[in-house]
C-alpha cells in the first residue's frame, strides 16, 4: 500500500493543498485505505466520511447515486 500511495502522490507533481479544507466521501470503496493519508500528505485539512472497509456497502446511501 505504501508503494501505491507514494506513486499517487508523485503523479501530483508537488501539488500543495495547504489552503484547502476537503471532505472526501470514500463511499465504503477502495479509497478507504489511503484517501485521508494522501490528502494530508499534500497538505490539505482532510476529513473523510463513509470510510469503513465494508465492501458490501460500496455506494450504499452515499455518493452521487443517492
Amino acid at each position: 500500500m505504501e508503494i501505491y500511495i507514494k506513486s499517487l502522490i508523485e503523479t501530483m507533481g508537488g501539488e500543495n493543498l495547504s489552503d484547502l479544507k476537503i471532505i472526501f466521501d470514500a463511499w465504503y470503496g477502495s479509497a478507504t485505505t489511503c484517501a485521508k493519508k494522501i490528502f494530508q500528505y499534500i497538505g490539505a485539512d482532510a476529513r473523510v466520511i463513509n470510510n469503513s472497509k465494508i465492501g458490501l456497502k460500496i455506494n450504499m446511501n452515499c455518493g452521487s447515486t443517492t
